[in-house]
């Protein structure tokens, strides 16, 4: 399916702009010696460069086939880390357990997508694609219209999904200054945040929690951001495989 050179160069931006930010985020959670969600950061940073460089060819940084030797690599972790939560998490722990299940297997989703948009670009013809243009496979690959739209439900559902959990991370409490502190109330009848009585007592800030668990995230919104922009450009580039 042909596509807008214009949309692809702006996905394409977006992209390298998701992946530059996650290999900050990399930088600094090491600094600060953070490992949660490391491992989604990194496949961030691949799965980024990645479309963007079979969105805008001149952008490709490997060889086809070492981009679909990465993804099935990363594949591979997320499946393992996904069958060792369920092996150490208690089936009595069911909406924590859920979250944490729907972690791992919605970026070994997005990782077997990669492979699949790879693979369906080998099976196109070389003479009728222009590098790795987004066209509609041939052959073999064509059979499978089911899994490309799979992935593309999946990946929408997840996009609305952490759309939707922004939320969690939004201030629930209004940070009053000299009312509310210690349990009195404001002018308005608010109690005054748990953070602000924190920070009287001179106790430095509690860092944001993660939503899969107790380590703390490293500007959780940010990269809940960086993720909905992934799943929707790749199921935008999906679509174009259909």
């Amino acid at each position: 399916m042909p596509h807008p050179t214009w949309l692809a160069y702006t996905f394409a931006a977006v992209m390298v702009a998701v992946s530059l930010y996650c290999i900050a985020w990399l930088i600094e959670a090491t600094r600060r010696s953070l490992q949660n969600h490391m491992d989604v950061n990194i496949s961030h940073v691949a799965m980024g460069l990645a479309m963007a460089g079979m969105l805008v060819p001149r952008l490709n940084l490997l060889p086809d086939g070492l981009w679909e030797a990465v993804f099935v690599a990363i594949a591979l972790w997320f499946s393992w880390q996904g069958v060792r939560f369920v092996m150490h998490r208690s089936t009595r722990q069911s909406a924590g357990a859920l979250h944490g299940l729907s972690h791992y297997l919605i970026h070994l989703v997005m990782a077997l997508a990669m492979t699949y948009m790879y693979l369906a670009a080998v099976a196109t013809p070389a003479t009728a694609r222009v590098g790795m243009s987004m066209t509609g496979p041939t052959g073999t690959t064509a059979n499978f219209v089911g899994l490309p739209l799979l992935f593309v439900m999946t990946l929408f559902a997840s996009a609305v999904w952490q759309l939707d959990g922004l939320s969690r991370y939004a201030p629930s409490h209004r940070t009053l200054v000299g009312a509310g502190i210690l349990g009195d109330p404001g002018p308005d009848g608010a109690r005054g945040s748990w953070e602000t009585a924190r920070a009287v007592r001179g106790e430095a800030p509690r860092p944001l929690e993660s939503a899969a668990g107790a380590s703390p995230s490293l500007a959780p919104r940010l990269e809940m951001g960086c993720h909905i922009a992934m799943c929707i450009t790749m199921g935008y580039m999906l679509i174009l495989v259909l």
